[in-house]
């Protein structure tokens, strides 16, 4: 799988400029923006990382959280995902022209490693289950006796009715308060650097989940070659939609304050070399010599990719956890 199997550039770059184009619409006014602390271990001890697209993103020195800061409000989130032309293009044109090739490259392998992960389960939700690409991919493998979606959106979650799937539409924070159901396990793919609030987040997480239920949870991390190589230039980096980069260490602290024990991590991603190679190729990036033998060298990055997913350096990570105690919401 390459880059551009998942993220077509010339799509993936409208994309972006659509982005940038409703940041001037949406978050023009930063008078209601907050600073904060770090959103995983709340040490105030922090730097500036880098400004891109008149956003600042800071780090935090204990436990190396990567995040956007100062942070719109939750209310200005939730009218510019409902409202603004990037939601809209993503959803009528960007995912159309790639849900093939993501069932195919990502969904599939996906539920399959979760299936091994959680062998067999009652109950499984899918929190952001966006069309229900990746519910069906898990019945598939038989991996729960009852699948399940929450999603916020009105047309996705008609999507994902359409194929059979009982979804809650609204957000985990709104269902946690008074659930209906609370299930055995809980999946969480690619949505935790969007969200505006990590810890309430995982606090509604929590609530939803059964006595030693488990969560796998999927997002790019900090500490992830391509994202700490390329910085303010990575694509990943997209102010104001992908705005929490949690490394290990910062898991852990938000894990233990959430009332989760992580059980396992590991970072499978086959993707940070190509990233940064075409990266670099399309800005004219330099680096160090040694650096632009091992992406430039088809042997040595393929070895080098391997030994990024084999010693937790990849980007794109993941983290089990088990709840192993009630919290308060």
């Amino acid at each position: 799988m390459k880059e551009f199997d998942i993220r077509p550039q010339e799509l993936f770059d409208r994309f972006l400029r659509i982005v940038e184009e409703d940041n001037k619409t949406f978050f023009r006014d930063r008078s209601r923006f907050r600073e904060l602390a770090c959103p995983a271990c709340r040490s105030k001890k922090i730097d500036t990382a880098f400004q891109k697209n008149g956003f600042r993103y800071s780090q935090c020195i204990k436990c190396g959280c990567l995040y956007l800061n100062p942070r719109p409000p939750a209310a200005l989130y939730r009218r510019y995902y409902q409202n603004s032309k990037t939601s809209r293009f993503w959803a009528e044109k960007f995912y159309p022209a790639v849900e093939d090739k993501r069932r195919r490259n990502l969904y599939r392998p996906k539920a399959r490693r979760v299936q091994k992960l959680l062998a067999r389960v009652g109950s499984l939700v899918d929190i952001g289950s966006g069309y229900g690409t990746f519910l069906e991919e898990l019945q598939r493998t038989g991996t729960a006796k009852k699948y399940y979606g929450i999603e916020p959106s009105t047309h996705l979650a008609e999507c994902s009715r359409k194929k059979g799937f009982d979804i809650f539409e609204t957000t985990v924070e709104t269902y946690a308060r008074h659930p209906k159901i609370k299930f055995d396990a809980a999946v969480s793919l690619e949505l935790f650097e969007h969200v505006v609030n990590p810890f309430k987040f995982m606090s509604s997480v929590n609530a939803i989940l059964k006595k030693n239920g488990t969560l796998i949870l999927t997002t790019l991390q900090a500490d992830g070659f391509d994202i700490k190589l390329l910085g303010p230039y990575s694509k990943s980096i997209s102010p104001p939609i992908h705005i929490n980069f949690f490394t290990e260490r910062s898991f852990q602290h938000l894990w233990r304050r959430t009332g989760f024990e992580i059980q396992k991590v590991f970072t499978p991603g086959v993707l940070d070399v190509d990233i940064v190679r075409n990266t670099s190729l399309q800005y004219h990036l330099s680096h160090d010599p040694f650096i632009e033998q091992i992406i430039f060298d088809e042997t040595l990055s393929k070895s080098f990719q391997r030994f990024l997913s084999n010693h937790r350096l990849s980007s794109h990570i993941w983290i089990v956890a088990k709840k192993i105690r009630e919290i308060s919401l």
